[in-house]
């Protein structure tokens, strides 16, 4: 394989390498973030349909209360995504939504969510990648080395 192809292809891993490092730095500074949980009364579920209009999902606003004061909220009931709004409004109907647990980042309570989930996907997607990476370099190095000559 000519160099200049290996070396785009080890350019490419390193690029998947950086997107999916991204996802899984941004989810888990949203993880640890998110250090304290209460329970909350849901005031009103809106079905919104997603930003790129592959579906609809269930949004709360809801309200807490920590340190005697009163925040709001808005998030997603979970990242499903249902096909059409009557699907969406079926999964309200058959769970019980009228509380629901918050959790919050206890030094800006501001910064709340319903949902609370480490990024295992990327999280693993990146560790996998590094070590596709790591063996494809080793093997760059052993092939360089031992054929230099020829």
């Amino acid at each position: 394989m000519p160099k200049r192809v290996w070396n785009l292809f080890l350019i490419a891993i390193s690029l998947m390498i950086m997107w999916h490092g991204y996802k899984s730095l941004k989810g888990n500074i949203l993880f640890f973030k998110l250090d304290g949980v209460t329970q909350s009364k849901i005031i009103e579920w809106q079905v919104v349909e997603t930003k790129k209009r592959l579906g609809y999902q269930l949004l709360g606003t809801y309200q807490f209360l920590f340190n005697d004061k009163v925040y709001q909220g808005q998030s997603n009931l979970n990242e499903r995504s249902y096909h059409n709004a009557f699907a969406a409004f079926a999964e309200k109907d058959r769970q019980d939504l009228k509380s629901a647990t918050i959790y919050f980042n206890t030094n800006h309570p501001e910064q709340n969510s319903l949902i609370k989930e480490f990024p295992w996907k990327s999280s693993i997607y990146t560790f996998l990648l590094v070590c596709v990476l790591i063996y494809f370099c080793s093997i760059s190095h052993y092939v360089g080395t031992k054929y230099e000559g020829r």
